[in-house]
């Protein structure tokens, strides 16, 4: 069953994202020593970034990992990596070998994805976070994305109508053994996705989204939808 929470404005919806991704950090940490993370891309990870690397936390136990990347050098602006790179390191506990980046700039995104797919935890990521898209979809995960065909790689190349067109994106099958996913959304433009998939028929392969139906959903309330949920 979903967790939804209704937040005021963006700056309150950052704070709760990162402090429930730290709590779910915290006590991976209490139970085995360390914790993985699965970190989005999208416009809003920078102000998300902010917030987290502030919170206290034995951030010298975590590894960090992205749910996508675009097929772009590590210092692009549409690069996941690069933006984590640029506000995690701010804190001094967090070292670049946490970082785990794609290497997405290969003219190999085959060879990217499975090198990747390697370093992936053997139990799953202690949680993974995604930003909604106005589509519905979560990564690069699009509308009937050819990663839904896969039923057992974790991360495959894929291209997207979006620029970079080119990408590697985590698979269902990797949502499926994370042990918390966030979701989160803003704006009104996101208002009917929210509605679709957490309220309309089943079907993830035409809305991504519901992939996440039974995570924690951390919506702004411009984007929460009409209908109760």
């Amino acid at each position: 069953m979903s967790e939804i929470v209704v937040v005021a404005d963006p700056a309150e919806l950052a704070r709760k994202v990162a402090l429930r991704t730290a709590s779910e950090l915290a006590l991976a940490i209490e139970e085995r020593g360390f914790g993985f993370v699965a970190l989005p891309g999208g416009s809003f990870a920078r102000a998300l970034f902010e917030e987290l690397v502030e919170l206290s936390l034995q951030w010298d136990k975590v590894e960090f990992f992205f749910t996508d990347e675009c097929g772009v050098p590590p210092e692009h602006p549409a690069s996941r990596y690069a933006a984590a790179n640029l506000i995690l390191l701010k804190n001094q506990r967090i070292g670049a070998h946490q970082l785990h980046r794609v290497e997405a700039d290969h003219h190999d995104l085959e060879w990217a994805a499975e090198r990747y797919a390697e370093e992936f935890p053997d139990d799953g990521f202690d949680v993974m976070l995604f930003e909604l898209g106005v589509d519905g979809h979560i990564a690069s995960l699009f509308p009937n994305s050819p990663a839904f065909d896969e039923s057992e790689r974790l991360l495959v190349p894929v291209e997207v109508e979006q620029k970079p067109k080119r990408r590697v994106t985590m698979t269902p099958a990797a949502i499926a053994l994370a042990r918390t996913t966030i979701l989160y959304a803003q704006g009104r433009d996101k208002a009917a996705a929210v509605e679709r998939a957490l309220l309309g028929p089943l079907d993830p392969r035409a809305c991504p989204a519901q992939l996440l139906r039974d995570g924690v959903w951390l919506i702004e309330r411009g984007a929460a939808p009409r209908t109760s949920c």
